[in-house]
């Protein structure tokens, strides 16, 4: 047997231990990287893929069933990057493989892959570039008042400007943004710019501060346009509005959000509300000034 015949067959092995890892074999795997190893130890991929096994079976050993384990794969993935557990192109794998593992060992009958609806479906099918069902499945779950969240406009977001629809996901980053920038998740967000301004706040900012300021510091650098309608009462924003309600929060963090979202209305109004930008004045004048100085540029 030529030289070529035994890498073609290390090939196989190595795709075998991709089909046992799709069916939550992890044994099998490895037994499958072990004679890819042997026949060819400079393999392409071979590491990454037994490093991808031994991460995938550590949830799978904590958890109750796939679903909960795929979920806490999903969530765990950023932070095992920041750390350096995982690296970005093993990250990638993990994604994709927790996809495709989703699809072959949980029964799509409800929006989320898990019970603790971390996971959504539309996730999955935007990986696995599925973007129509994608669609679908986000739509569906947005459309619930009880689902306003911001982690899932965000990947919402994230899927229209995979499909070009680049009004549409503006849209829905604002919208992300507007209901809590804590929860967008970041790591993950595909929009050019955005995350490069996250990390040019973290610069000056604690992470929270940055992170609510995303919204304003966005919308300064026209990365983030608002849809004005000219109307006073535009229904979108009467979420916020009510937000607007609630007390003051304390922290610095609350405060810029707070902040933002009297932007926003400010922007939404077909008239000056001089109550709304007493109120923003109040909260940061600083910001409020450089808020206006802006508006003067936008003319």
């Amino acid at each position: 047997m030529d030289q070529l015949d035994l890498f073609s067959q290390a090939d196989e092995h190595l795709e075998a231990a991709h089909q046992a890892l799709l069916k939550a074999d992890f044994s099998a795997a490895r037994k499958e990287l072990q004679i890819a190893r042997s026949i060819n130890p400079f393999l392409a991929n071979l590491d990454a893929t037994a490093h991808v096994v031994d991460y995938f079976a550590k949830f799978f050993k904590r958890a109750k069933n796939p679903a909960e384990a795929l979920a806490a794969v999903f969530q765990d993935i950023p932070q095992a990057v920041q750390k350096n557990t995982l690296l970005i192109r093993e990250a990638d794998l993990v994604e994709q493989m927790m996809a495709q593992m989703a699809f072959s060992q949980v029964k799509a009958a409800r929006p989320f892959v898990d019970s603790g609806k971390v996971l959504h479906w539309g996730f999955c099918y935007t990986l696995t570039r599925q973007f129509n069902k994608a669609e679908k499945a986000f739509k569906e779950t947005l459309q619930s008042v009880k689902e306003q969240r911001a982690d899932l406009w965000g990947y919402y977001a994230d899927l229209c400007y995979l499909m070009s629809d680049l009004r549409q996901a503006q849209r829905a980053y604002v919208r992300s943004l507007l209901i809590d920038p804590q929860a967008i998740d970041l790591y993950r967000v595909k929009l050019p710019g955005l995350k490069q301004l996250y990390l040019e706040l973290r610069e000056q900012y604690k992470e929270a501060e940055a992170r609510s300021l995303l919204l304003f510091e966005g919308w300064s650098r026209e990365l983030l346009v608002f849809s004005q309608t000219g109307r006073s009462h535009d229904p979108l924003a009467e979420p916020f509005r009510a937000m607007l309600k609630k007390p003051l929060p304390k922290d610095k963090a609350g405060k810029l959000h707070r902040f933002s979202l009297h932007v926003y209305i400010d922007q939404m109004n077909a008239q000056v509300d001089v109550n709304n930008r007493e109120k923003m004045q109040a909260i940061d004048k600083a910001l409020f000034s450089r808020y206006l100085e802006l508006l003067q540029k936008k003319e």
